[in-house]
């Protein structure tokens, strides 16, 4: 009987969120993002694509994308795009804080961005 217990408690817990993506902030992708740093093979470079993403798009170097889903895991969010064939391809990006996200791709690419804040009306 104790083992049983034992089993309930085990499989309760583990279907409890962790606590860190309980107290994660929840960071909005959406908006516009400037380029800061776009490192390749350990060079750092001041340039990159600008990037906007909407409720249902993504614009990156001028070419409008359609977004499925933004999906949300801690400070990451995954963007998840149309692929070839029916399937589809996640793009992430980890929170820096509230207006700083990175993209880490592979080969070694890291970019770095800034949310663009609309000037005052």
């Amino acid at each position: 009987m104790a083992l049983l217990g034992l089993v309930a408690l085990v499989v309760a817990w583990k279907m409890v969120p962790s606590t860190a993506q309980l107290f994660a902030p929840q960071y909005e992708i959406l908006g516009r993002w400037r380029a800061e740093q776009t490192t390749l093979l350990d060079t750092a470079l001041p340039v990159g694509p600008s990037l906007e993403f909407t409720n249902g798009s993504a614009t990156v170097l001028q070419s409008q994308v359609p977004v499925t889903a933004y999906d949300r895991d801690g400070d990451r969010v995954h963007v998840v795009v149309p692929g070839g064939g029916g399937m589809e391809v996640s793009f992430t990006f980890r929170f820096e804080g509230q207006d700083k996200i990175v993209y880490e791709g592979p080969l070694g690419i890291s970019m770095r961005y800034r949310r663009v804040k609309d000037a005052p009306q």
